[in-house]
C-alpha cells in the first residue's frame, strides 16, 4: 500500500566532484519533504571523494549511503545506485547539479491531487554558469501533457526536453524498465527516458523550475569534437532507441524523420573527424530509418559515393543540399 509520505531515495553518481558533491548532498537533505534518504554512487573516484563520503556517513547517519562501483561512466553509477535504493520514488541528481528545496515537496503534493496514481511527476529546471543567479539563468524542459507527445520531441533534435532531474519516478517503472543501460558513456539518459515513456506510465507535471543543472566553462562539448568513444555511444543509443520504437510499433513518421536528422548530423560528425569504424553503422541505421523512396535512394548511395570520392567530400554534399534548400 502506498505510503500518504512515501520514501523518496535521491540516487547522486559521482566521479571526481570532492569539490561539487557536498552541494548536491546538501540540497537533497534540506528538502522541505521530510521522508528522503540519499544514496551516492562513487564510480570509481581517485580524488578523495569516496573517503569524504565516509565522514559524510559518520556525520549523518542512515540519511547519506555511499556504494561504489569500478569507473563506468554515469549510466552504470545512476545504475547501482537504483539498484540499492528503499525508496518507493527515485529521483536521480548528477553531483554537480542541485534541487530547489521544496522540488520533492511540490512534486508528491502533485502526485496526490492526482489521486496518487502517476508513475512519473515532471518538472522544469535552470541552467546556468555557477555564478548565475536562479532568475537569471536559462529555463528548461518541456510540458508535454502525455508519453506520446514527450516521445515526439525526444526523437526530435530538440534539446533539454526531459534533463536528467526532471523527472521523479516511481521506483517499480525504472525496473520493470530494466534499468540504465550498460557500456552507454553519452544519450545514456535520453535512451532510458524513452524506453521508459515506452511504457506509457500515467504523468503528473508541474510548471515551476525546480532544479539547477550547472554549466561549467570547457566542459560542454562542441558538436565538432565528439571523442571517438562519445560518438560510439550516441550512435549506440540511436540503434537501442530505433530497435526499443520498432518493436513497440511505435516508430511513427515524425519520430522517424527526427531521429533521422539527428543521425545525419552524427554521421557528419563522425566522416569529419574521420573516425572511420563508425561509419558503416552509422550509414547502415541512416538507411534502415529512411522510408521515403527518394530519401531513401540518396542515402542509399552514400557508401558508394563515399567510397569514390572520400569521406570529406559527403559533408560538402549535405551543406551543398542545405544551402539549396534554404535559398
Amino acid at each position: 500500500m502506498t505510503s500518504v509520505q512515501p520514501l523518496v531515495t535521491v540516487v547522486i553518481p559521482t566521479y571526481n566532484r570532492r569539490h561539487l558533491v557536498g552541494q548536491a548532498i546538501d540540497s537533497a537533505l534540506r528538502q522541505t519533504y521530510p521522508n528522503v534518504e540519499v544514496i551516492v554512487s562513487d564510480d570509481g573516484s581517485t580524488d578523495g571523494t569516496w573517503e569524504w563520503l565516509e565522514s559524510c556517513e559518520v556525520t549523518l547517519g542512515k540519511r547519506v549511503r555511499r556504494i561504489r562501483g569500478p569507473n563506468s561512466g554515469p549510466s552504470g553509477a545512476r545504475d547501482r545506485g537504483l539498484r540499492a535504493a528503499d525508496g518507493e520514488f527515485v529521483q536521480f541528481l548528477d553531483s554537480d547539479d542541485v534541487l530547489a528545496l521544496n522540488k520533492l515537496e511540490l512534486q508528491l503534493k502533485a502526485w496526490r491531487a492526482d489521486g496518487a496514481g502517476a508513475s512519473a511527476i515532471i518538472c522544469q529546471g535552470r541552467l546556468g554558469a555557477i555564478e548565475s543567479s536562479w532568475d537569471s539563468a536559462q529555463t528548461i524542459g518541456a510540458l508535454c501533457g502525455s508519453a506520446d507527445n514527450y516521445l515526439d520531441l525526444l526523437c526530435s533534435r530538440v534539446v533539454h526536453v526531459m534533463p536528467t532531474p526532471a523527472p521523479l519516478w516511481q521506483r517499480q517503472l525504472l525496473l520493470a524498465a530494466g534499468g540504465w543501460p550498460r557500456g552507454l558513456y553519452h544519450s545514456e539518459e535520453w535512451e532510458f527516458y524513452i524506453r521508459l515513456l515506452l511504457q506509457r506510465p500515467r504523468l503528473v507535471e508541474v510548471d515551476e523550475p525546480l532544479f539547477w543543472i550547472r554549466a561549467h566553462e570547457g566542459e560542454q562539448l562542441s558538436k565538432d569534437a565528439l571523442s571517438e568513444r562519445q560518438a560510439r555511444s550516441i550512435l549506440s543509443a540511436h540503434r537501442l532507441v530505433v530497435d526499443a520504437l520498432s518493436r513497440a510499433g511505435d516508430l511513427t513518421e515524425i519520430r522517424q524523420i527526427g531521429l533521422l536528422q539527428r543521425l545525419r548530423t552524427l554521421y557528419l560528425n563522425i566522416l569529419r573527424q574521420e573516425l572511420v569504424g563508425l561509419v558503416p553503422e552509422a550509414e547502415s541505421l541512416i538507411t534502415r530509418l529512411a522510408r521515403d523512396p527518394r530519401r531513401r535512394a540518396f542515402y542509399l548511395m552514400l557508401p558508394v559515393v563515399r567510397k569514390a570520392l572520400g569521406n570529406r567530400f559527403i559533408p560538402v554534399i549535405f551543406d551543398l543540399t542545405r544551402r539549396k534548400a534554404s535559398g
